[in-house]
């Protein structure tokens, strides 16, 4: 279960406020998050997260309270229990795919990779259409390939929640289609949480659920 509860968020220097006086997402749901672009779509999946911290209030993952924990603390937790599919990407220009892929593992103190992680990976790859690419520097790479090596990175180390934010922004209809089906036969076989923002019509009728952004936050508290 992911929780918000009397949340307060604000960035420094900026006029922009975040109140959410509750929101609840069940463990294991499939969610489109919608709401007009600069209304707080991708700072509410950075608050999920734990990348931001609100000024008050709760954010909750199944037991663990966010807000209660390090800097170090979040980013172990994250690695252990998050992806991310960030809307630029975030991957490293100087790494090639498959280090962008793998990177997540080595930084969650794993160790040496698996044979049977790495067949894992395999698969995922050649399903996203970019097993060709795995040797390539990224900064070779279209904005749709950068955009499935981020997915890819984001499902590596089979994680509990799956945050994504414009997954679908970069793609042509039908790779949009082929990624989006990966990584909801991924949740659907893990029983993850997979919370997705995106302005996508027809996409947004294949989630079992949609929340605006609008209706859970305290009305007249954002800019």
């Amino acid at each position: 279960m992911l929780t918000i509860e009397e949340l307060e968020f604000c960035y420094p220097a900026s006029d922009f406020t975040m109140r959410i006086a509750q929101m609840r997402i069940a463990t294991g749901s499939r969610l489109a998050l919608v709401g007009p672009s600069g209304v707080g779509k991708s700072t509410l999946l950075n608050l999920f997260a734990g990348i931001l911290t609100p000024r008050r209030g709760v954010v909750r993952v199944g037991d663990v309270s966010l807000s209660t924990l390090s800097d170090q603390q979040r980013r172990a937790w994250r690695l252990r229990h998050v992806g991310y599919v960030f809307q630029d990407f975030a991957l490293l220009d100087y790494l090639s795919v498959r280090q962008n892929i793998v990177l997540p593992y080595y930084l969650g103190s794993h160790g040496k990779l698996q044979s049977s992680w790495n067949d894992e990976l395999d698969a995922m790859v050649h399903r996203l259409g970019i097993a060709a690419t795995l040797d390539r520097s990224v900064e070779a790479l279209s904005q749709g390939q950068r955009q499935r090596v981020a997915v890819a990175r984001a499902l590596a180390l089979r994680p509990e929640i799956v945050l994504a934010d414009e997954p679908s922004g970069n793609l042509d209809e039908a790779t949009m289609r082929d990624v989006m089906a990966t990584m909801f036969a991924y949740q659907e076989e893990t029983k993850a949480t997979l919370v997705v923002v995106t302005h996508d019509l027809p996409l947004r009728s294949l989630f079992q659920q949609e929340v605006d952004i609008r209706d859970v936050m305290v009305p007249g508290e954002s800019s």
